[in-house]
C-alpha cells in the first residue's frame, strides 16, 4: 500500500471482518504493513516496522461472510510497538512519517530509485 493509492481487499476471516466493521462504524482508518514472517491467512504474522494508514472508501457485501472493501492509502507510519489480540489482529502504537523524498540517494541506487518511482507512479492506472 502506498499513500494516495487504492488497495482492493476481499475479507473473509472473522478478525478482519470485525476490524472493518469497527472502522466503518467509527469512521476510523486501519494500518497496513508488509509481512516479515508468517502468512496472510491464519495465525498472526510478524509485520515490517513501516506501513501505511488505510481508510475504507468503498465497501460491498456480495454474500454473507465475504466483505469487499477498497482502502485508500494515507500517511506512512512507523510501528513503535504492537501486540497480538486473542482473535489474531495486531494492535499497535504508531508514529506518522513525513511524506518527504530522501535527501540523498547513494550513487549505486539512483537507477533503482528511478525505476521504483516510475513503477509507483503507474500503480492503479
Amino acid at each position: 500500500m502506498f499513500p494516495g493509492r487504492l488497495l482492493p481487499l476481499k475479507l473473509f476471516e472473522q478478525r478482519y471482518l470485525e476490524m472493518a466493521k469497527a472502522c466503518l462504524r467509527d469512521e476510523l482508518p486501519f494500518g497496513v504493513c508488509g509481512i516479515i514472517q508468517g502468512a496472510e491467512v491464519g495465525a498472526s504474522a510478524t509485520p515490517f516496522e513501516v506501513g501505511c494508514i488505510a481508510k475504507i472508501i468503498h465497501w460491498d457485501l456480495p454474500q454473507i461472510g465475504i466483505l469487499h472493501i477498497v482502502a485508500q492509502g494515507g500517511e506512512r507510519f512507523r510501528l513503535l510497538n504492537h501486540r497480538h489480540q486473542a482473535v489474531g489482529l495486531l494492535i499497535g502504537e504508531v508514529k506518522t512519517l513525513a511524506n518527504e523524498e530522501p535527501q540523498t540517494i547513494a550513487p549505486d541506487f539512483v537507477v533503482c530509485a528511478d525505476i521504483l518511482k516510475a513503477n509507483i507512479a503507474g500503480v492503479g492506472e
